[in-house]
Formats: C-alpha cells, structure tokens, sequence
C-alpha cells in the first residue's frame, strides 16, 4: 500500500526491469527512473515507456515506434523476445504511465 502511493503520487519514480524483451538496452534486474506522462513530459519516437498492457493491466516497457494522435505503436528492443503492439495492438495514451529518464 505505502509503496504503491507514492508510485502514483510522485512525478518521478524508480522500476526494476523484468525479462528480456528490452535487451540489449535493459537487463532484467536494471532500475530506472521514470517521469510520468502528466508532469511535463513529452512521448515522442523512440522513447521507451512504461504502460499497462491494453487487455491485462500489467506494466511492461516498450520503445515508441510510431505515434499517431493518442495512439502509440510500442516494441521491445529483443523482438524476438518481446510481446509488443505486434500481439496486442497500439496503446492508448491513457495506458502510459511515463517514460524513462535514466
């Protein structure tokens, strides 16, 4: 509970990459920070997100490959290990909760 307040309530937050589908960019285990999309961020191509997965809500970590309006096209840097926008389809904007700044 305590941990998750702050993960909605602070403009920066840190995450811990699981999996591999962003390899070689970000091992398993890698942290990062995160500036959520509604404190003055910009999503442009080639940013890498973080979003809930548009059907189960889980929080993955993709490559902006395309934008179109509200709509982001999004892609694993390990393709071959990625389950991306080519499986589930682009993400609403609503879905991304930010991008990583380091």
């Amino acid at each position: 509970m305590f941990s998750s307040f702050f993960f909605f309530v602070f403009p920066i937050v840190s995450i811990t990459v699981s999996g591999e589908s962003m390899l070689p960019t970000y091992k398993n285990g890698k942290k990062l920070l995160i500036k959520k999309k509604w404190f003055f961020c910009t999503l442009n191509k080639g940013d890498i997100v973080v979003f809930y997965h548009p059907q189960n809500k889980k929080i993955l970590i993709k490559r902006i490959l395309e934008k179109n309006n509200n709509e982001f096209i999004l892609i694993g840097d390990n393709i071959s290990k990625s389950t991306d926008s080519r499986t589930f389809g682009s993400v609403c904007k609503k879905n991304i909760i930010g991008k990583v700044i380091y």
